[in-house]
């Protein structure tokens, strides 16, 4: 793949809120190829999504 620009090199959060299973699927396998030190954290709607922030 090449040299990843700088602001990619680190690992990232990403979250990814979607009620569609083969959505969040298909976001996650396009974020790992484009840029492969992502952390994807998936939540089903957004109030899995508070409560996986709250969590921390």
């Amino acid at each position: 793949m090449g040299n990843l620009p700088s602001h990619l090199e680190k690992p990232r959060n990403v979250y990814l809120v979607d009620d569609d299973l083969d959505d969040r699927f298909l976001v996650y396998q396009a974020l790992m190829q484009v840029v492969p030190k992502v952390n994807v954290v998936e939540a089903m709607d957004g109030q899995h999504f508070f409560e996986i922030l709250e969590e921390g």
